[in-house]
């Protein structure tokens, strides 16, 4: 399993010796098949625009106006769901934090068995967690459950990506970008084309050459793909059967 950990703290003297800590315990891990990447920022507005892809993150701020709990609370508010560890300094007064069980609390120093603790716990976490994936473009960067997705159309060099709740965005890349983003799903995105990707959850009709999907959007293939995409539409419905008749027995 890979895990994702975010350092925010603004004292570089400090991030660099964390830095060389979670080496040491990303060396320790990987003979297990645990893969860990670290991220370090100075502040909380170089860490926002990728909070979401982080599953463990330690806040350690003493020189600015944002406490390091109300900057937690900002990564909430932005809808990240992984542990934080607020990090607590000689002057921090404990008794403000004990009544609040949204975040893990560690009076420095921390050490590397602490860091082994922590990424313990988001590894239990993120098995929990429903899987994200990361899509971007030249301005933009958002963190979506795959099942969100519709549908996706090429346009020029973007995927237009259309989402069950109605709304769009621009992925840079080609379908085979996204497929390969949505290579560890569940098995139920279909490219019908060499351009198009469709998410067969969604589909509520089927005739002899297009999908009509839950939005009223019909999604054309060409006959010359058909074999290939009755195959797949084939599987998935298998697939989908399994599922629920293993829920029906453990129910």
């Amino acid at each position: 399993m890979a895990l994702y950990i975010a350092i925010i703290d603004d004292d570089p003297a400090n991030r660099k010796q964390y830095e060389r800590l979670l080496k040491r315990e990303a060396d320790a891990r990987a003979a297990s098949g645990e893969v860990l990447y670290i991220d370090t920022y100075g502040d909380e507005k170089a860490a926002l625009p990728y909070i979401m892809k982080y599953d463990l993150l330690f806040i350690d701020i003493v020189n600015t106006t944002h406490s390091a709990a109300s900057i937690a609370e900002t990564f909430l508010e932005k809808g990240v769901t992984a542990p934080i560890v607020l990090c607590l300094n000689a002057s921090d007064n404990e008794e403000n934090y004990r009544n609040d069980n949204r975040f893990l609390y560690h009076k420095n120093p921390l050490w590397q068995r602490d860091f082994s603790d922590y990424a313990d716990i988001a590894i239990k976490e993120k098995a929990k967690r429903p899987m994200l994936i990361e899509l971007r473009n030249e301005t933009d960067t958002i963190y979506i459950q795959p099942n969100d997705i519709l549908y996706a159309q090429q346009n020029g060099g973007y995927m237009d990506i259309t989402f069950k709740n109605s709304k769009k965005f621009k992925l840079l890349g080609d379908a085979a970008r996204l497929k390969d983003l949505l290579y560890n799903c569940e098995p139920v995105f279909l490219e019908t084309s060499k351009d198009t990707v469709l998410n067969m959850r969604y589909v509520i009709s089927h005739s002899h050459n297009s999908f009509k999907m839950s939005d009223g959007a019909i999604i054309n293939y060409s006959f010359f793909n058909k074999s290939f995409i009755m195959r797949a539409w084939k599987r998935y419905n298998e697939y989908i059967f399994s599922k629920n008749f293993s829920k029906d027995i453990t129910s």
